[in-house]
């Protein structure tokens, strides 16, 4: 087993993932889970520049691509500034809210709204007493005292604590009440006690095991573990209901499905101050991915990712886990606690060791329930997610089209064709000649390597010597430039056409260079030195990929074509006095060109609509010295 490339440095503002930080920034929008979580933007430097929080991070992320405008004023200039992004995926949208806050605290983010007031979020506090008090608190202390939290929704939760006090009787008073405080009758029962909210404890009515047994019900309650009281509350809704007090109803009614919604764990954010790193370890034949979640100061502010392979069948969880330790442990930082999947009797000496690399205690643990194991299950889930994206780009990457196959073989190429382009020429009666070339990688089209071609050399109809000059443009200013040549170059045309084509590659100095032809009567494809055409199957993937790219490399040609004569035309035609739209555009569908125009009789001319004689004779006047057309570059 070996680990393939560990990242340096042990910063949790930094992503540690050497081997997905090849994966191009469009494929990993590809490759988007649609589980909540965070998403981290970073720009060239691998700064953090933006985080955010979403229920479907798949649908969140994308959306800033879609060329659409959140409506934020720095919006475009964030987007244009994201170069790679990270995902953490956590199991609710309230988890995410509250990571996102960690985050954006910890990283302090460009584009993330500043926060001044620094903003927490409330807990419910018990205090630490034999009668405890219960009561919201924004800023928890370590001070002994019970946090249960953090909540969302203040107006709900301060609601929810009147109704609790109510149900459980906790009281509201602040009274220090104890033991001595009661033997000697120190307080009186208030009217809490008289209207049935209190069950008297300042005066010895209710024992402290009774009280803490209220106290702890309630901690359950908020904790998750809701089927006691939330069988109780039913059944007295359902009493209320019968004796027909629907208002008393409704309030139970309305406040269980408060509780419900707000006893969500929060695995995220925790009261104590405690560091810790939670590991989680995923792995499939003998690759596998360990994802390492930074928790300091009872906060998480970062995760971590590595891959490693050559693992063997029978090496278990423990022992890669321990040799990841090894590795990773010696420069980075060691918290007081790693929390991790799998038992071992191997932990202690770890421990041992990594006590003597780091000069501090640290002990590991594989806890099976509560928010520690909650942590390791996060973590595994992100491990899992990490290593399908890794695996899928590389069944991208790997992938071979069945038509790319075909037309390796057919060609007797070494690799399968990648990259493929293709030449069309484009005239209107031997006039206005220009070439097109398309570029197809991994059998799709790439529009950044398309090129147009306006034919220099040559006049009249000749598709050969346009194809010769055209292609003979192309490769020697590829080969100047040092660009790298397509696996297959394909003409529209016959054998004339590749002959011309071949000869145009030799003096460009690559008489190698894979080239075929596709001629489109009956789809007859010419090879050099086969006299003979190929005809393939109608139903055969690689005729049907050679047609697309023959198709596209037509249309750009003709598209180009059309667009300059349709330029040209109008730019020749308004500067003629009483030449108006509407006649440029009759004499446009009816002769085509300028020079068509320019060689049509002047009966002809004027019996196109709206012209007339004498208007005639004016246009075939200012048409008679042809203006000289300024080359194109062969360039999109």
């Amino acid at each position: 087993m070996t680990d393939r490339k560990r990242a340096g440095g042990d910063s949790p503002a930094r992503s540690h993932s050497p081997q997905t930080e090849s994966i191009p920034l469009a494929d990993k929008l590809e490759m988007l889970p649609t589980a909540p979580g965070c998403y981290i933007f970073k720009d060239s430097k691998s700064k953090v520049i933006y985080v955010g929080k979403a229920k479907s991070l798949r649908n969140r992320v994308r959306s800033y691509f879609s060329g659409r405008s959140d409506g934020r004023h720095l919006f475009h200039r964030l987007v244009n500034a994201i170069r790679d992004l990270e995902t953490i995926v956590v199991e609710n949208e309230t988890e995410a809210l509250i990571l996102e806050n960690n985050l954006i605290k910890f990283h302090k983010p460009k584009y993330n709204v500043d926060l001044k007031d620094d903003r927490s979020y409330p807990y419910l506090k018990i205090t630490n007493e034999p009668f405890p008090q219960m009561y919201l608190q924004r800023h928890p202390k370590n001070d002994g005292a019970r946090y249960l939290g953090p909540f969302m929704e203040v107006t709900a939760l301060r609601g929810i604590i009147r109704e609790l006090k109510k149900t459980f009787r906790i009281r509201t008073c602040e009274y220090a009440i104890n033991d001595d405080s009661i033997a000697r009758k120190k307080y009186k029962v208030c009217l809490q006690f008289h209207i049935k909210q209190c069950d008297g404890p300042c005066e010895g009515l209710i024992s402290e095991n009774e009280y803490q047994a209220n106290v702890k019900a309630i901690v359950d309650l908020l904790n998750g573990r809701t089927a006691g009281i939330e069988k109780r509350w039913t059944t007295r809704m359902q009493e209320l209901s019968e004796e027909k007090r629907f208002e008393e109803a409704a309030t139970y009614r309305d406040q269980l499905r408060a509780i419900q919604h707000l006893a969500s764990r929060q695995k995220v954010l925790s009261v104590e101050p405690y560091d810790r790193d939670a590991i989680g370890l995923y792995r499939t034949d003998d690759e596998a991915c360990i994802a390492l979640l930074r928790i300091r100061n009872g906060k998480m502010v970062g995760r971590l990712h590595y891959f490693l392979d050559q693992i063997e069948p029978e090496t278990g969880e423990p022992e890669v886990l321990s040799t990841f330790f090894l590795h990773y442990y010696t420069t980075a930082e060691l918290p007081p606690e790693i929390l991790v999947q799998a038992e071992s009797d191997e932990w202690f000496t770890v421990s041992d060791a990594l006590k003597k690399l780091r000069g501090s205690t640290c002990k590991i643990e594989t806890p099976k329930i509560g928010d520690k194991a909650g942590q390791v299950r996060l973590a595994i889930a992100n491990a899992e997610l990490l290593l399908g994206q890794k695996l899928l780009e590389r069944q991208k990457r790997e992938f071979v089209p069945q038509s790319m196959k075909g037309l390796q073989e057919l060609l007797s190429l070494e690799k399968p064709p990648t990259r493929i382009e293709c030449f069309d020429i484009s005239h209107l009666a031997g006039t206005g000649t220009v070439a097109s070339m398309v570029c197809f990688i991994n059998s799709k089209p790439t529009r950044s390597e398309y090129r147009k071609f306006i034919v220099k050399t040559v006049e009249g109809i000749d598709d050969f010597a346009s194809m010769h000059e055209v292609v003979a443009r192309r490769y020697k200013r590829v080969l100047a430039e040092e660009k790298p040549l397509p696996d297959v170059i394909l003409i529209d045309g016959g054998k004339g056409q590749l002959t011309a084509v071949l000869e145009a590659l030799n003096e460009a100095g690559i008489p190698n260079q894979p080239v075929l032809g596709i001629a489109k009567r009956i789809e007859e494809l010419f090879l050099p030195n086969e006299s003979e055409s190929r005809i393939l199957p109608r139903t055969s993937s690689v005729l049907r990929l050679l047609q697309q790219i023959r198709d596209e490399a037509h249309r750009f040609a003709v598209t180009f074509q059309q667009s300059r004569r349709s330029t040209s035309l109008k730019s020749r035609l308004e500067e003629i006095p009483g030449v108006g739209e509407s006649r440029r555009k009759a004499l446009y569908l009816r002769f085509g060109s300028i020079t068509a125009i320019r060689k049509a009789p002047l009966e002809e001319i004027a019996e196109t609509a709206g012209i007339g004689t004498k208007l005639a004779e004016t246009i075939l006047a200012a048409l008679a010295e042809p203006k000289k057309e300024q080359p194109d570059v062969d360039s999109l």
